[in-house]
Parts: C-alpha cells; structure tokens; sequence
C-alpha cells in the first residue's frame, strides 16, 4: 500500500483465477491415503471404493442405485441409450453448457435442438423449451427428451419444464453438473399472480387481503374450492360469475381444532410427507431467527422447552 497526495491507493495481490493448490493443501492427505489403499490391494477396475462410494452417494441422494461412470458424458449417454433414443429423434439441449450436453445426443444419432437460457440465471429457460419442442415438430422430429443442465450450484427452474414436459411427452434427464443432490421442495411456487402448472383443487388464502379470492377462483378447477384462513380479511371486490360457476365454491375456516391435527396426521404417512426440523433449546430462540434469516436453516426451526 502507498500514500500519494494524501489519498491511499491500494495495490491489489495477485489472486489466481483457479487455485486447485488450495484444495490439494485441504484435502491432499486423504487423496494420497485413498491412492495408497488402492495401490496396495491392486483392484484397479471397480475395486470396494467404487462399491462404497456407489452406496454412499444413493443414501445422498435417498435414491435405491447410483452408478459411477467414467465421465459425465459416459453417464448422459447411458440414460439416452436406456431409452432407446436413436435418429430421428430430437433432444431439446441448452444453448449455454458443455459440448457434451449436445455431443451424446448425436452420439446415439439424434438430433439436438436448441432452446435458450435464461438471462438471470443462465439456466435453461421453459418458454424456450415451448419453443424448441415447436421447431423439433416442424423438421419432423420425434421429440423424446430434454436435458435441462443446472450450473453454478443453481437448479435449473425443473418445476416449469417438468410441466412443458409433460405437455409434450417429453423425459427430463437432468444433468446436474454444478448443483448435485440438490432438493425440489414443492412441485411449484410462485407468487400469488402466476398461474400454476394445472387447474389446482384447493386454494387456501392465509393473508387477509380479499383481492386474492378472484384470482384463486381462477387458478382451481371445476368443483374446486377457495379457503380463506385468515382470522380477518379486507373487502372482496367483485367478480364475475364465470369464475365461481361449474361448482367452485369459498369457505372460511376460524380456526384448527385438536380433532383436524389428529386426522392430518392419520393421512401424513400415506401421502408420503417427508418432514425436516432442526431442534433448538428455547433459550437459543435468537439463534433459530438467525439461522433462518441467513438461510442456513433447512426445513422448519422447533424449539424444545
């Protein structure tokens, strides 16, 4: 650092663009130990780390099977062929990713189309998917899967395009390159103005603002319902009937007795509700508001008395 005219001018230290020294210095013990262990039993091709690390990356991911591969482009090509895509086929690929996104599918000899990314996020994006699987129909392709790559620890938004998916038939094999194990949480989220994926079969409004009612009206199916949960709730403005007619209805709800918390938790294990807490002593409240703020909590903060 120098001082010139009375003001400080910093001189920046070198800071290398990719330090792999920093990780060889954190972890280069337990690689020279991992190296040593196979060395000395000589079981070069699919020896017990092979074993050990296919069994510890399913109970990761809470899958049945994980299969290691050679390369992640190996790993792609593998599921493409399982499913028999071949020529004639089309394979909706990002336009932002690695070579190999796109190599494998002509590997098999299909054809990959592209879709756009997202500029926010540089993930693929689910109108452009819309798009690419419209161009795929008009050069006469069979469209039969798309690759939706997550990058810089980010998923990709799979929600949107598991729905443009479905709409077209598509199987979604996600190449989770840079935000492995990472979890989904909700089928979809989005604010109270977007329209979901499909016709719901409940809407349940906890905010006390009446404007919400019409736009849940429209966004539940034929014989849907419309909950409202708040104990108070500004005036509904009015709306037309279409959007309560074919049997959709409002309900309010006070509030939950003991007996609907019995029965909930009667239908819990049947609809597969997977639950994650985090226990905290009530006196570390402070530190449970923390954690959540920050984002360092994951599920839902108990405190225990």
């Amino acid at each position: 650092m120098s001082v010139t005219n009375e003001r400080v001018r910093v001189t920046p230290a070198s800071i290398p663009f990719i330090d792999l020294a920093a990780q060889r210095r954190r972890l280069g013990g337990a690689v020279d130990a991992a190296i040593a262990r196979v060395l000395g039993h000589c079981q070069f091709i699919l020896g017990p780390e092979v074993r050990a690390l296919e069994a510890e990356l399913a109970q990761f991911c809470g899958t049945r099977h994980a299969v290691s591969c050679a390369s992640g482009t190996d790993a792609l090509v593998m599921v493409l062929m399982a499913r028999g895509i071949g020529p004639g086929d089309a394979v909706i690929c990002p336009t932002f990713t690695f070579a190999a996104t796109a190599e494998v599918v002509a590997l098999v000899g299909a054809t990959p189309v592209f879709a756009d990314v997202e500029e926010a996020s540089f993930n693929l994006d689910p109108e452009s998917v819309r798009d690419a699987c419209a161009v795929a129909e008009k050069l006469g392709l069979n469209l039969k899967a798309v690759i939706p790559v997550d990058l810089f620890g980010q998923p990709a938004d799979h929600d949107r395009i598991a729905a443009v998916a479905k709409s077209h038939g598509l199987f979604v094999l996600d190449d989770a390159a840079q935000a492995f194990a990472k979890k989904l949480g909700a089928c979809w989220a989005g604010s109270s103005e977007d329209a979901p994926p499909e016709p719901l079969d409940c809407a349940i409004i906890y905010a006390p603002v009446g404007a919400l009612v019409p736009t849940a009206l429209r966004a539940v199916r034929k014989g849907g319902r419309v909950v409202c949960a708040g104990i108070h709730m500004s005036d509904i403005p009015s709306f037309p009937y279409d959007i309560l007619w074919q049997e959709r209805e409002i309900k309010s709800v006070a509030n939950l007795t003991r007996q609907d918390g019995e029965e909930f938790f009667k239908i819990v294990p049947k609809a597969r509700i997977a639950t994650q807490t985090v226990s905290y002593p009530l006196v570390r409240a402070n530190e449970a508001l923390a954690d959540l703020r920050s984002g360092r909590l994951q599920g839902a903060a108990v405190l225990v008395p």
